[in-house]
């Protein structure tokens, strides 16, 4: 298994639809890897809730400290 992560820094609804496409992309090329999922905490439910990825990451906590779920 390997671990993928993708990093998003993109704060439109639309790019980020893009990006989930590519999301799902990937899941299907490597079905047995765990995909991290690096974002805006407000992109949270449309990535993390979805089958395709395993762990997210919320960008802007970072700096704060924490931010991972």
């Amino acid at each position: 298994m390997q671990n993928i992560g993708f990093l998003n820094d993109i704060q439109s609804i639309g790019d980020n639809a893009t990006r989930f496409k590519a999301l799902v992309a990937l899941r299907k090329l490597y079905p047995q890897s765990k995909i991290i999922f690096f974002g805006r905490r407000y992109f949270m439910d449309m990535f993390f809730y979805s089958e395709v990825v395993d762990a997210f990451v919320a960008i802007d906590e970072l700096v704060g400290g924490g931010g991972v779920k």
